[in-house]
């Protein structure tokens, strides 16, 4: 019985870690630039975004990801060790080789902390274009 209660509260542990990982991945990096751009753009008094701001804005998104994927691909080695064999791609199998079966090889929590930002984020967006968006037609 200890056994199954440690083993649930690790599970438990991790998907809250991977939530948070998510919530930072998929909303803080962009909203965090945000935060500077209209830091930027406020001590210089415009009304609209400048170009300027603009690609400050999108260079620091690009370079923040880069980073965070780096630092994940550094966990993901780390923590794998010698526990998986090396991913064999689809692209990657002969002919003769066994069959591609997906779904049969478990996502690494830094592969299912990504997937999940982007099922998020693109049930976020679709919410928000269908329900929230409005028309850009002139009426």
């Amino acid at each position: 019985m200890g056994e199954r209660v440690k083993t649930a509260s690790q599970k438990s542990g991790r998907l809250v870690l991977e939530v948070a990982a998510a919530i930072v991945v998929g909303a803080g990096v962009p909203l965090f630039w945000i935060w500077i751009g209209s830091l930027l753009q406020g001590a210089r008094g415009a009304q609209g975004v400048e170009a300027s701001t603009a690609i400050i804005m999108l260079l620091g998104i690009l370079i923040s990801y880069t980073v965070v994927l780096m630092i994940a691909g550094a966990i993901q080695a780390r923590g794998e060790g010698s526990q998986r064999p090396p991913t064999r791609y689809p692209w990657m199998r002969s002919m003769r080789d066994e069959p591609y079966r997906p779904g049969t090889d478990k996502l690494s929590p830094v592969e299912a902390v990504f997937v999940g930002t982007a099922i998020v984020a693109s049930i976020a967006m679709l919410i928000w274009f269908f329900a929230f968006a409005g028309s850009p037609l002139p009426s």
